[in-house]
């Protein structure tokens, strides 16, 4: 595996006020000039006509990019596809996308487990669309492993995806690592309302029924649960272990204890650890009073997704923890035997009525996945042109609709999907006809536009509705933003980060379930966390952050 051994750092302009039509919105064709880059690059074409080692790319590139070269992709398998291909490459957006780019490309499609070791085997593809997390260590030590290349060297030939870093200091930060590196190019969402896409939902059709509202506070959540079991569901609130802790991390139920969440973040720049926080007794307690009244299902901490689905579907429960395509999914499942069945996700609990919660979940704009270029490519300038077009107005409605006139028109300045994608006439549902005649719903090069994301959701009133209850809450406030622990902290972090959350997560089972007292809380918890070293683990998050705001 070839090292790679010319790291620079460059300096990117903030002062520069560079825009691109894509940061306007999908539905926005004007491109404004900035002295970087036009999305639409009018200077010569990129000249690459045979493999061999003196082929030198122009920065400067229009597409159709003119080359003999043969480009190599891993691709993480995804079943919206292989619903219907064997594979990316079958799918009519690849074709179009590589008679775009002008680049011939070979696609491996591999499963997560698959991807993860022909990253520890050593023998890469030209480039990786991957999420982040497939990467052992992180992207810093890939690159000191000499798995990717760092893009530093290579920005000459990626004038639209400069400009979209210069333009968004999120986007800057999202992009670039503690030492200076630029990764690879991020997977970025348009709008951090793209990732509240999850939460509680509940049986709309029941609150109706028993005349109440969707909870917005502590006491009407209790009170709904009360309601339910009441009208004689066995368990009102059935959940896996996994989904109840993402409750209390992310979907909003932590607020009412004066707790941000459980998990990380941050109050004015000071890094708090939610688990460690005295507060979190109140939250034990009260779910210990949903077990002991038999509000929460008794098997929590055993059963599995497939149950957790079923005891919904069935009537057995009435509230859960679901993405937002559950609600459209779901009742059409149980529309088939169950007349009236309705489902509605809600907002994140807060203490108090009209109040927005602290509590729920947002990320920032990089969805946690990138293009990357490996140390095996021996054009890394070609690869770094291909990454770039997605980045490009072009490349931008390309990659999340299609193309126009066949799988989406634009209505009013906005593109629209066709019933090509909304109704697709060989019976496949909306990500799966998204899928095959665009990209927006995959891991790759590209924007991902809320547009993009509105389309498929409003496809479902419920399901729209009830993702709008989700974003409803102000967690972007207090996230960590995108922190990347440093290579020199990370052994040391995930080590004690393991094990506490190995002793969080079986104290937490016996508060619930009433095994343990919470009388001697701050002894056997509070005290435990400390010798378990949670002050260090504050420290290095602190330090990482720090340097992240620093950047």
């Amino acid at each position: 595996m070839k090292k790679n051994l010319l790291r620079k750092s460059i300096s990117l302009g903030m002062a520069m006020t560079l825009t691109m039509g894509l940061l306007a919105g999908c539905g926005n064709t004007e491109v404004k000039e900035s002295n970087v880059a036009s999305s639409e690059v009018e200077t010569q074409s990129s000249v690459v006509s045979s493999a061999t080692e003196s082929e030198v790319a122009e920065p400067a590139a229009t597409y159709p990019l003119d080359t003999d070269v043969t480009l190599t992709i891993a691709f993480p398998s995804n079943g919206n596809i292989t619903a219907n291909y064997t594979g990316l490459a079958e799918t009519p957006w690849f074709a179009e996308y590589q008679e775009r780019t002008g680049v011939k490309l070979e696609v491996m499609d591999l499963d997560t487990e698959a991807y993860k070791l022909m990253l520890l085997g050593g023998d890469l593809p030209d480039i990786l669309w991957m999420y982040n997390n497939f990467l052992p260590n992180g992207e810093l030590a890939a690159i000191e492993d000499g798995i990717i290349l760092p893009l530093n060297d290579y920005m000459e030939y990626m004038p639209n995806y400069q400009a979209y870093m210069d333009s968004d200091l999120e986007v800057q930060k999202g992009s670039i690592l503690s030492d200076g590196s630029i990764m690879g190019t991020v997977f970025f969402a348009e709008s951090t309302k793209q990732a509240s896409t999850s939460g509680m939902i509940a049986r709309q059709d029941w609150l109706e029924e028993l005349n109440m509202e969707l909870p917005a506070t502590l006491d009407d959540f209790y009170n709904m649960l009360v309601a339910f079991k009441e009208k004689g569901v066995a368990v009102p609130l059935s959940t896996t272990l996994a989904n109840l802790q993402n409750s209390f991390m992310k979907y909003g139920l932590t607020d009412c204890f004066d707790l941000i969440t459980t998990d990380w973040y941050h109050v004015d720049g000071k890094v708090s650890y939610g688990y460690a926080q005295p507060e979190v007794k109140d939250l034990y307690a009260f779910m210990n009073k949903l077990y002991t009244e038999g509000l929460l299902d008794p098997e929590f901490a055993t059963i599995d997704d497939a149950t957790e689905k079923s005891n919904f579907l069935t009537g057995r429960s009435g509230v859960t923890f679901a993405y937002g395509s559950a609600v459209e999914s779901w009742r059409k499942q149980a529309e088939e035997t169950t007349e009236g069945f309705k489902i509605m996700g809600f907002a994140p609990l807060t203490g108090e009525e009209g109040k927005l919660s602290r509590s729920g979940f947002a990320v920032v704009k990089n969805k946690y996945g990138a293009g990357f270029i490996t140390t095996d490519c021996e054009y890394p300038e070609l690869a770094a042109q291909l990454l770039d077009y997605g980045y490009s107005e072009e490349g931008h409605l390309f990659f999340n609709f299609g193309t126009e006139g066949t799988s989406y028109e634009m209505v009013d300045g906005k593109p629209v999907f066709t019933d090509l994608v909304k109704k697709n006439p060989d019976g496949w549902n909306f990500n799966q006809a998204a899928a095959a005649y665009a990209h927006g719903g995959q891991i790759g090069p590209f924007v991902q536009c809320l547009d993009y994301s509105m389309g498929s959701w409003s496809l479902d009133e419920a399901k729209a509705t009830s993702i709008a209850n989700f974003g409803n809450h102000d967690f972007s406030n207090y996230m960590l933003l995108g922190t990347a622990m440093p290579s020199e902290h990370l052994d040391e972090y995930n080590k004690i980060l393991a094990e506490i959350n190995t002793f969080v997560s079986e104290i937490q089972v016996e508060y619930i379930t009433g095994q343990r007292s919470l009388d001697n809380f701050e002894k056997d918890y509070l005290e435990t966390l400390k010798s378990l070293k949670v002050d260090r683990l504050i420290e290095l998050q602190q330090l990482a952050y720090d340097a992240y705001m620093a950047e």
